[in-house]
């Protein structure tokens, strides 16, 4: 049970004014009577009572309960209009894989399914940090801030991996600027430094230290192809769900 999504557990306790057990009751029932692994049928309960589990469920989720329960297909239908093209995808990865890799099971294409998913959003994330700082700064510095004020240790940091010198040369796809070589925890640095600047685009700034463990967690298990937990996932989710908000504002402000 531990792998059911704690605050899905209490949305369900909330929901049905009942106890744990009784909900581990319900979900046990909708796991046998289904076939579904246990944390996706606590989502197929949770789904059935009208709780909003987009935070809690991924593509391949949905897509597993909508085979197994006829009775949710329209709901799962209405939240992932690219179902089709998604089954389709992963019938084709398991047929690839499994009949031609004895060491390849199911559980792998689940696993390499979810961190796709997360890889997407790691890409979204970082690249929207990058240029949201670049923007910032360039309101009160210019367009040669990096230049101007960005600090020297990350300056030379990504020089180095532009480089190539004392690691792996990086390679951007977005041309020549140095701020596609920083990494969150530079990012991280800039704010640091430029906190006042920064609070008058951003309401709330996000918890930088915080942000920066939820993201190298993700980055270290995509690196190491090692599946990524589903505490680490949800939390890095709901980071990328705080960023975009973030994004938006700020572009409302500059624009304005």
């Amino acid at each position: 049970m531990s792998t059911i999504n704690q605050e899905l557990l209490k949305q369900l306790k909330n929901k049905l004014n009942t106890g744990i057990t009784q909900i581990y009751g319900h979900v046990v029932k909708k796991s046998e009577t289904t076939g579904l692994k246990r944390e996706q049928a606590a989502i197929a309960v949770a789904m059935e009572l009208g709780i909003d589990v987009s935070k809690y469920a991924t593509e391949y989720d949905l897509l597993r309960i909508r085979e197994t329960d006829p009775s949710l297909r329209k709901i799962i239908d209405d939240a992932l209009p690219a179902k089709e093209e998604t089954s389709e995808a992963l019938r084709e990865a398991q047929k690839n894989h499994l009949n031609t890799d004895p060491y390849l099971d199911n559980g792998m294409i689940i696993y390499a399914h979810q961190n796709a998913e997360i890889c997407m959003k790691l890409f979204f994330l970082e690249n929207s940090m990058r240029r949201v700082v670049s923007a910032i700064m360039a309101t009160e510095y210019g367009i040669d801030w990096w230049y101007d004020v960005a600090p020297r240790d990350i300056m030379y940091s990504t020089f180095d991996r532009r480089s190539g010198e004392g690691e792996t040369r990086w390679r951007g796809q977005f041309g020549a600027e140095a701020i596609y070589y920083t990494d969150i925890k530079d990012l991280r640095k800039i704010f640091e430094e430029h906190t006042e600047l920064f609070g008058k685009f951003i309401d709330n700034l996000p918890k930088m230290d915080e942000w920066v463990d939820i993201v190298e967690k993700v980055r270290a298990a995509i690196t190491f192809t090692n599946p990524v937990t589903n505490k680490d996932r949800d939390e890095f989710m709901q980071c990328v769900k705080l960023w975009s908000e973030i994004a938006k504002g700020v572009h409302e402000r500059i624009q304005s």
